[in-house]
């Protein structure tokens, strides 16, 4: 009987990871890409999540330095207690479109500090994605977070849906395996810039 219980209660908790949503009311301005280097917006934060727009496919040179939005998820899930919840991992990967494989850049595991930042900062280090691509090579980026029982996308799960230009609200936001537009940027790549 106790084993049973184990296992029903490891299978409600990946359900809550594969289910839970972390673009909602209370957290689209919580966590999310910013934008690269200086400085190509992929999110601007807004009021109301109804207006929020996220920008891809921005011509942009190498080395790239990603800012990124980090902070405590409020809890609001369905059967969750209030109050907020503390981030203990953040990864920042990229991929070569259209068949390259996932590249964890940086995978910041349970660190002794607090995930937690008023802005947008370049929370993985200036420069940190830097690869030799041909001119006009489309990569995608994108930011998990998880705070052990929520998580912002399944890293074990490719995302080969087209990111749109521009993501609204009302369209475009939903891809593979709970990743969506706050935490996905697809950009193109032309050139090096001067980085010191």
């Amino acid at each position: 009987m106790k084993r049973l219980k184990q296992l029903l209660t490891t299978l409600l908790l990946t359900t809550a990871i594969a289910s839970a949503c972390w673009f909602t009311t209370s957290n689209f301005n919580k966590t999310y890409i910013a934008g690269v280097n200086n400085y190509f917006a992929h999110y601007t934060e807004t009021a109301y999540i109804q207006d929020a727009i996220f920008y891809n496919g921005q011509t942009v040179a190498m080395p790239l330095t990603v800012f990124v939005k980090v902070s405590p998820r409020i809890a609001d899930q369905p059967g969750e207690s209030p109050g907020t919840s503390k981030l203990t991992r953040a990864i920042l990967q990229y991929k070569i479109l259209p068949d390259g494989e996932w590249v964890t850049v940086k995978d910041i595991d349970h660190p002794d500090w607090d995930l937690d930042f008023a802005v947008p900062l370049a929370l993985f280090g200036y420069g940190s994605i830097d690869v030799s691509v041909p001119d006009n090579t489309e990569i995608l980026i994108r930011l998990y977070l998880t705070d052990d029982i929520y998580e912002t996308g399944d890293l074990e799960t490719d995302i080969t849906s087209t990111v749109p230009n521009t993501v609204t609200y009302y369209s475009g936001i939903d891809y593979e395996g709970g990743w969506r537009a706050p935490h996905v940027m697809r950009l193109k790549i032309s050139g090096r810039r001067p980085f010191q």
